[in-house]
């Protein structure tokens, strides 16, 4: 009888202790998969492996190429005078030298030169790129600032990247969250690694418990969306993690809860290039423990 009854307390015990199995294998599994897209997206052609360059306009006109008498120098493959950036009055403009192949794509005809091209809200989002054999450039407004983005299709960085260390996964990282949204939703200036600030929507307050004890983060974006973004730091910034922070994507589950997942933080554009334009933490996300989760700075081993 009582080895019936051991053999009885197995059989429920065992699919219950496989099913934990499964579930703690198919959340590696997910985590997998995350840091697998993110790599994909970092080295895109859009992603910020491929940064060359980052050139700050003057007012009026500013010559570019790769000769030493342009106001932005570009690289030595690049033709020596390719053409002039005119900044006037908060709107940008760019005409190209004869002869020289710079392309911009065309929904119907593909790509077609480009001789001249306003550029009249950088506002709102930035430009398609224009093509110079494996660069593309393009003109940026960054909080008041005109500058034009360097990329290179076949930059040193994106050839010579190593795969991003990580810490161990685990679901102690794997909070759940309460967000407390404001009345009317707020907007902060938050720091940036150019030294102007940007502004950026606030919906409200993030509160969760580490090891019994409450901390809490500024969100970005509105009240209702299905995520959230924060940009972070804890205790082991500058050592194992990325000295201006972390980034954070939190999931809103809906009536006031959210999932904080910290084995997916990840490093800023600004780990891995001196030409990205990152925001950094507000000083309300400087956290006071250590986020042993997620990626660590670039090269860190």
């Amino acid at each position: 009888m009582r080895n019936l009854a051991i053999l009885l307390l197995g059989s429920i015990l065992l699919p219950a202790y496989l099913g934990a199995g499964e579930e703690v294998d198919s959340y590696a599994t997910e985590i997998a998969t995350w840091r697998k897209e993110r790599l994909t997206r970092l080295k895109a052609e859009d992603g910020f492996l491929t940064l060359a360059g980052l050139y700050w306009l003057e007012e009026g006109d500013n010559h570019l190429g790769s000769a030493n008498d342009n106001d932005l120098i570009f690289p030595e493959s690049t033709p020596a005078h390719i053409g002039t950036f005119t900044l006037k009055a908060g709107e940008v403009s760019l005409t190209v030298l004869p002869g020289i192949p710079v392309f911009r794509n065309h929904p119907e005809t593909g790509q077609i030169p480009v001789r001249s091209l306003p550029f009249p809200d950088l506002s709102s989002a930035d430009p398609e790129p224009l093509a110079l054999g494996s660069f593309r450039f393009y003109p940026i407004e960054r909080s008041g600032r005109f500058g034009v983005r360097l990329k290179d299709l076949d930059s040193e960085v994106l050839r010579n990247f190593r795969s991003i260390d990580h810490f161990p996964i685990s679901e102690k990282w794997r909070i759940e969250g309460r967000f407390v949204p404001f009345t009317e939703p707020k907007t902060l200036q938050v720091p940036t690694i150019i030294g102007t600030p940007t502004e950026i929507s606030w919906p409200g307050t993030m509160y969760f418990e580490i090891d019994g004890e409450e901390h809490d983060l500024v969100v970005f974006g509105e009240a209702g969306d299905s995520s959230w973004f924060t940009i972070f730091a804890d205790r082991t910034r500058g050592v194992e993690t990325y000295g201006g922070g972390r980034f954070l994507s939190i999931e809103n589950a809906g009536e006031g809860r959210a999932l904080i997942d910290f084995n997916k933080a990840y490093n800023p554009p600004c780990a891995f290039t001196p030409f990205a334009t990152c925001p950094l933490p507000p000083p309300q996300n400087i956290l006071s423990v250590h986020i042993e989760a997620g990626e660590k700075s670039y090269g860190h081993h």
